[in-house]
């Protein structure tokens, strides 16, 4: 439930191109990946890659959109995948296991194009 009914976080908004209204959606939305592809004349779905902080679903989204995902294993899956160092250090100072993050993967039955411990700018 949204705090206010008529304007859910900014982040769950698409906008329908053909009825000019908002609906509630989450990330790797096919439709609004595509609309993004048509306003960008370089941009197709093979060359985008979202951000996946969760399996499945992230994942899952972002396949069934037909992007890649980035999965970023410092979310609600780093204990799942044995996540060493903190964002303090940095990607760089990060690891993980491997096989747990394969295991976990094989689990979920997604397979992100790559991983990464943690976003930052």
């Amino acid at each position: 439930m949204y705090a206010h009914a008529s304007h859910p976080p900014r982040s769950r908004i698409a906008v329908d191109a053909l009825a000019a209204r908002p609906v509630a959606t989450g990330k790797s939305h096919a439709p609004v990946g595509a609309a993004g592809c048509e306003t960008l004349a370089w941009c197709t779905p093979a060359r985008c890659i979202d951000s996946a902080p969760t399996l499945p679903c992230a994942c899952c989204r972002a396949a069934a959109a037909g992007i890649s995902a980035l999965f970023i294993a410092g979310g609600i899956h780093r204990e799942d995948v044995v996540l060493q160092g903190g964002p303090e250090g940095g990607n760089a100072a990060a690891a993980w296991d491997t096989d747990a993050l394969a295991e976990l993967c094989s689990r979920h039955g997604v397979h992100p194009a790559a991983a990464m411990a943690f976003m930052q700018w």
